[in-house]
């Protein structure tokens, strides 16, 4: 995180939702970029439409179906979100130089952190609870944050 000041700031969406519309867009150019993609866990893209549309670009990729701006666009259409699609596909028009891997690298450690604050608000609301043993806690924390790094896992029990 940033800081601003002396004060610690919090992710930049708007960075992050660029980012993510590039990804997207890279993917609708470059279908044989959906690879990577297909690795990633469901809950990796930040904002439910970018979720929405790597879903369908994986199905159409595993699928072996065409993957253009059209056949996205006719798949989102069910969604009511078919609007959007115009503004993936014109940043990634306009960022010719995208750089995918690094992009989708910056995406990978945003989505960590994310994990991480989700993981640390769970700890927390555990900590100060009766229901688990405290030497328990700590052994199953300990264990949780080694499958932090596993993809489409909760790390949190």
């Amino acid at each position: 995180m940033a800081t601003a000041g002396g004060r610690t700031q919090g992710p930049n969406f708007d960075l992050i939702e660029n980012l993510e519309k590039a990804v997207i867009g890279k993917c609708i150019e470059d279908p044989m970029c959906i690879a990577d993609l297909a690795e990633l866990p469901k809950d990796f893209f930040h904002k439910t439409i970018h979720r929405t549309l790597a879903g369908i670009l994986e199905k159409k990729w595993l699928a072996d179906e065409p993957i253009d701006p059209f056949t996205v666009y006719a798949a989102l259409e069910a969604t009511s979100q078919e609007a959007y699609l115009a503004d993936v596909v014109e940043l990634a028009e306009n960022a010719a130089s995208v750089n995918f891997l690094g992009d989708l690298h910056l995406l990978k450690d945003q989505y960590l952190r994310r994990k991480l604050k989700h993981f640390g608000t769970v700890l927390a609301k555990k900590a100060f609870t009766l229901s688990e043993d405290p030497e328990e806690l700590v052994g199953n924390t300990i264990e949780d944050l080694s499958d932090l790094m596993q993809p489409d896992e909760s790390p949190v029990r």
